[in-house]
């Protein structure tokens, strides 16, 4: 429920769009959770003797004439109240009407059935206090921060049909860089550590000619053939393993060519489903943390975009690739 333009039962101040409101779960009147926490109870002991629940000092009618008593318009919509004058509400961007403009009882306004969606609007004409799994319209879009005009009508239609397929061609790709980029670290180490097992055997095919090419690389620089003996005993281990194993590292590679494929095709289709319940996810977290800065601020620092972690999962990958590069060496010394 929005309750922008009510005021808070202890501090009697006016919640905002950026407030954190709790409300009583016996007669849900409205607090700031630092309120509340402060008297660890609900102090509307009237509510609780008659049994009554909480109402909005706002009848329905008082919201359709879109006024107050101080001539602040109020949002038919959402009900944030907005200075005099204001055309559009500063909180969910509709349409305002003067009580002049106000259509009569005879006359239903129909523009709901008929609106349109209009990328202006900062949220796109959605209901800011729309329930998604827990979280509200105008907390998913804070998180989301960058491309809401994309994800805040794909996570709506998630949310209301229960679709999770959708098309994300960057996840086609690079799906770790794509999650890394959203900051889903869990999601990014996995599609990484999963294309690093997937292009194993073609790794190992590849060894041979590599200690050779290094050879190849120290003879044209000078070397002694004692300076690079260590690299020519590697070769013929490398050279000799993959020979007698050379039907099973090429139907491995391509078994994994095709499994590493299917990955990424499913990562296309369902990565943005992923991001939808990793945002809900980390809201909900935020939320119950109790944040000392706005939650506004704190879902912004949280979500968003990081380029600079793709670069860090470039570098991870680079890391994990030479140690396995490594890790045959010796194992092929071994052999």
């Amino acid at each position: 429920m929005n309750y922008i333009g009510e005021k808070c039962f202890c501090c009697n101040k006016i919640f905002d769009k950026d407030d954190d409101v709790v409300v009583c779960p016996e007669c849900g009147t409205p607090y700031h959770r630092e309120c509340y926490m402060e008297n660890k109870r609900c102090v509307n002991t009237e509510l609780h003797k008659s049994g009554d629940p909480w109402k909005r000092s706002l009848s329905d009618a008082e919201s359709e004439v879109s006024k107050d008593e101080s001539g602040q318009i109020i949002c038919r919509h959402c009900l944030c109240r907005n200075p005099a004058g204001t055309e559009k509400c500063t909180n969910c961007g509709m349409p305002l009407k003067e009580l002049s403009d106000v259509q009569s009882e005879d006359t239903p306004d129909l523009s709901q059935f008929f609106s349109e969606f209009d990328a202006e609007q900062k949220y796109f004409g959605f209901n800011p206090d729309e329930d998604f799994d827990g979280a509200r319209l105008e907390e998913v879009s804070s998180f989301v921060k960058t491309n809401t005009i994309y994800y805040l009508p794909l996570f709506k239609k998630m949310k209301d049909i229960g679709t999770k397929i959708s098309f994300n061609i960057i996840c086609l790709f690079f799906p770790q860089f794509y999650f890394a980029n959203r900051k889903m670290w869990f999601m990014a180490i996995f599609a990484l550590i999963f294309s690093l097992l997937m292009n194993v055997p073609s790794f190992i095919s590849q060894i041979p000619d590599v200690i050779d090419y290094n050879i190849s690389l120290y003879e044209k620089i000078g070397y002694a053939a004692s300076d690079y003996g260590n690299l020519n005993a590697m070769y013929d281990a490398a050279k000799n393993f993959v020979d007698s194993n050379q039907k099973l590292i090429n139907a491995a590679s391509s078994l994994c060519t095709i499994l590493n494929y299917a990955f990424k095709f499913i990562m296309c289709l369902f990565g943005n489903w992923y991001y939808y319940k990793f945002t809900i996810k980390s809201i909900k977290k935020i939320k119950n943390s109790n944040p000392k800065i706005p939650l506004n601020t704190a879902l912004q620092s949280a979500g968003g975009t990081n380029a600079a972690n793709i670069a860090i999962t470039a570098v991870i990958y680079f890391v994990l690739y030479s140690a396995v590069i490594m890790i045959f060496y010796e194992l092929s010394a071994i052999i």
